[in-house]
């Protein structure tokens, strides 16, 4: 009995943050399409000038409740002055922190999954005065596997996966299979 009262509760609590963080997301000026459902507490710093668009049919999951695997993490989204975050249609997002610094683009149907982390920048300059910025962009169908990292100034290609855990250095081409730290190649992906 205490198994169905606790998930009737976070049933109505997800659905009840799925109204909220639309309120939060049109306050601080993201544009949304159709059925944009965001469950859970999510963490949104956007600046003023940041430009943020998500397109139709897509999902963001945040906490353990809403998606165990990477739920010790909530989603984390970050748009800096200047910056373009654009998530196309039908994408869906689990427990990831983006970081998007200049621009960040992730088309229709991506995946990624729990504990993913995106950044297009390294956050500090090492030996100059320039924080260094690159745009990261994850092309149509690409599936990104739990607790990886996309680093600045990478394309994944159509059709790409990306194994858990990895950390993607370089541009990984349309059907093809990368994993390890750093990711390489592991196989093609016929369909």
């Amino acid at each position: 009995m205490c198994y169905y009262i606790s998930l009737l509760i976070s049933i109505i609590r997800s659905l009840l943050y799925v109204y909220f963080n639309r309120l939060v997301f049109k306050i601080h000026g993201v544009s949304f399409g159709e059925n944009f459902a965001a469950r859970g507490s999510i963490s949104l710093l956007k600046h003023p000038q940041g430009k943020f668009s998500i397109g139709d049919n897509v999902r963001i999951n945040s906490g353990y409740d809403i998606n165990p695997f990477g739920g010790e993490h909530k989603v984390f989204i970050r748009v800096n002055k200047s910056a373009q975050l654009k998530i196309g249609n039908g994408v869906a997002l689990s427990n990831c922190s983006i970081h998007c610094f200049k621009k960040i683009y992730l088309e229709d149907n991506v995946m990624i999954g729990g504990g993913v982390k995106i950044f297009d920048t390294d956050f500090h300059a090492l030996s100059s005065p320039n924080v260094i910025t690159k745009p990261v962009i994850i092309k149509k169908n690409a599936f990104v596997g739990g607790y990886s990292i996309i680093q600045k100034g990478v394309t994944i290609g159509e059709n790409a996966i990306i194994a858990a855990g990895s950390v993607v250095t370089k541009d990984v081409p349309d059907k093809e299979m990368w994993g390890g730290h750093p990711a390489c190649f592991i196989r093609s992906i016929e369909f």
